[in-house]
């Protein structure tokens, strides 16, 4: 990568800090997210790839969950800490 492109992407990755949906929530990496059955969870990283449906598998950061149940989608920001 670039210089100016390492810029740009470091830039990009801070700016969550300062957008209205900053990320609020902070879930612990050991707190199973507990969809109701029939719930499909999907999580992404802040860059859009798909990161799969582990909680306790990821790293220290923050990322897009991808709830889907009867046709409805829903998507919340965590911060993961462990």
């Amino acid at each position: 990568m670039t210089e100016s492109g390492k810029y740009i992407f470091k830039k990009l990755n801070e700016y969550y800090l300062t957008v209205p949906w900053n990320p609020t929530s902070i879930l612990p990496a050991s707190q199973p997210i507990l969809p109701t059955p029939g719930t499909i969870v999907e999580v992404y990283s802040l860059q859009g790839k798909k990161v799969g449906k582990d909680v306790s598998n990821l790293k220290n950061g923050v990322y897009i969950f991808l709830l889907k149940e009867n046709g409805i989608v829903q998507t919340k920001i965590f911060r993961i800490v462990k």
